[in-house]
């Protein structure tokens, strides 16, 4: 995905995974409603940060979601991540987003 100030995302299923939703974004100023997610959420903030509630109480979660997962630097995360599903994170591809959020 192309860095700059614009708004994108991109959602896939892993056929890999057994159909995991997986959404690459680049927000810059998206606000969502309050809502919950049926399942888990794991985020790799790349660039900047994401502020959410969760429980009752506001959290920053800041860059930095690849050193405690075990990965050296991003671009660790990335060659894992391109083994794993065989293209990098930043791959095109066609955007779909579901009807309802």
């Amino acid at each position: 995905m192309a860095k700059g100030s614009s708004e994108q995302t991109r959602f896939w299923q892993s056929r890999e995974l057994g159909g995991v939703e997986l959404l690459h974004a680049q927000y810059v100023e998206q606000r969502f409603a309050p809502h919950v997610h049926e399942g888990f959420v794991f985020t790799v903030i790349e660039q900047g940060a994401q502020r959410f509630r969760h429980r009752g109480s506001e959290h920053l979660a800041p860059l930095g979601v690849a050193l405690q997962l075990g990965f050296a630097d991003q671009s660790h995360l990335s060659r894992q991540f391109k083994q794993a599903y065989g293209v990098g994170p930043g791959a095109p591809t066609p955007c779909r987003w579901p009807a309802a959020i």
